[in-house]
């Protein structure tokens, strides 16, 4: 199945937050290539200055979110990830319209209290 990489700016983010988020990816396309039925994917990288945000876009049939079996392995990884580095993990998917999956994570480091 064709993968197609877009990456724009520079992803200049702490070493965790990249392996979250090719580890958020792997599972992605893993799910993908096992159940989606998509004859193509799409992997986009928006990066500015201290955040990342990731869309995984595939043509399969999707799937109803709310049917998912609770505690999914896949699914539940990609979420245990997400959290790990602080990131917020959206998957919006209907049958018969693929599924897109976004990450996005923001440094908040340098963030100055009121």
């Amino acid at each position: 199945m064709p993968i197609t990489l877009e990456v724009e700016g520079d992803c200049l983010v702490p070493t965790d937050v990249k392996i979250a988020l090719y580890r958020i990816a792997q599972e992605a396309l893993n799910n993908i290539a096992k159940h989606s039925g998509a004859s193509r994917a799409q992997i986009t990288l928006h990066c500015q200055p201290h955040q990342v945000s990731m869309n995984i876009i595939d043509n399969g049939h999707g799937f109803d979110i709310n049917q998912v079996a609770p505690g999914s392995f896949g699914l539940g990884n990609m979420q245990e990830r997400a959290n790990q580095i602080g990131a917020l993990l959206k998957i919006e998917s209907k049958a018969g319209e693929g599924t897109e999956i976004t990450v996005d994570w923001h440094d908040n480091a340098g963030e100055v209290s009121k």
